[in-house]
């Protein structure tokens, strides 16, 4: 996954891209990102907190929250949980809607934040139940009625969380992102070797103290703290997916030495690297 701004890459005579995950360990992160796809979160068990816009709303079984194109988000899991997920391309959401989705009109859906019980979120649920069983046990025409399902889920949607916007407001929205953007790239493409505050701020020409006060605002976390949550999660990916030592995995990910590696990680996980890797090689 792309930390920064995320491509999103669909299935093959699917329109929207679909996928489940079951955070067996706590203290699984994903660091703030956007994408231009709106995304759909269906809490199914256990629990998730989703910061939106440096918000935190804790989900629970049965929660729904929208996340609109363009707006920064992470994930963080306290516990075990399973999530459906349904990031639906913007260019699908703009022709459905004839061009006002991202223009003048967004999505607000958020049952943490605003406690919605009405009947049709029920309707819903019952439609993303069928969409998960489907994906999760394919027959001939699961494709078809798939199709069918995610057709009238964003038929719901659209009837039910259309908000009125201010364009200006959108706009100026994506603009604040780009040069964001930039810098997220650029940690993301340096996290092997040690990097410098004064380093990344002159990279982009702000003074120390600016770009820290910038990037905390917008990222919700300083810069040091997001380049190991970067850092921990390739590691994490070389821990199970190869046969360097942790040693190499520490100084190949920028850590700079296995004890530094050791203390972010226990910080992160509140277990040692090799108790990770014990505890998901035996689950």
């Amino acid at each position: 996954m792309n930390f920064t701004h995320e491509i999103i890459t669909l299935e093959d005579n699917i329109p929207v891209k679909l996928f489940d995950f079951i955070a067996d360990n706590p203290n699984r992160k994903i660091p703030k990102h956007w994408h231009k796809s709106l995304e759909f979160l269906y809490c199914m068990s256990g629990s998730l907190l989703v910061s939106i816009n440096s918000n935190i709303y804790e989900m629970q079984k049965g929660d729904l929250i929208l996340i609109n194109s363009n707006i920064i988000h992470s994930t963080f899991s306290p516990e075990k949980s399973h999530i459906f997920v349904m990031q639906i391309p913007l260019d699908l959401m703009v022709t459905f809607t004839k061009n006002s989705y991202n223009h003048n009109m967004l999505l607000q859906l958020n049952t943490v934040r605003y406690g919605e019980t009405d009947s049709w979120l029920d309707q819903l649920k019952r439609m993303l139940n069928k969409l998960l069983n489907y994906r999760s046990n394919p027959q001939l025409t699961s494709t078809i009625h798939s199709l069918g399902l995610i057709y009238d889920s964003l038929a719901l949607l659209i009837d039910e969380c259309a908000i009125s916007a201010d364009p200006k407001t959108i706009d100026l929205n994506f603009k604040k992102l780009m040069p964001l953007n930039n810098i997220l790239k650029y940690l993301q493409m340096n996290i092997s070797r040690k990097i410098t505050l004064n380093e990344v701020a002159s990279q982009f020409s702000y003074s120390n103290a600016y770009f820290s006060k910038y990037f905390k605002t917008y990222i919700g976390m300083n810069w040091t703290e997001y380049l190991d949550i970067l850092r921990l999660n390739e590691a994490k990916k070389e821990m199970l997916n190869s046969k360097k030592t942790f040693t190499e995995i520490a100084y190949s990910n920028g850590f700079g030495s296995y004890r530094n590696f050791y203390n972010v990680f226990k910080k992160a996980y509140g277990m040692s690297p090799r108790r990770f890797v014990e505890t998901e090689i035996h689950e």
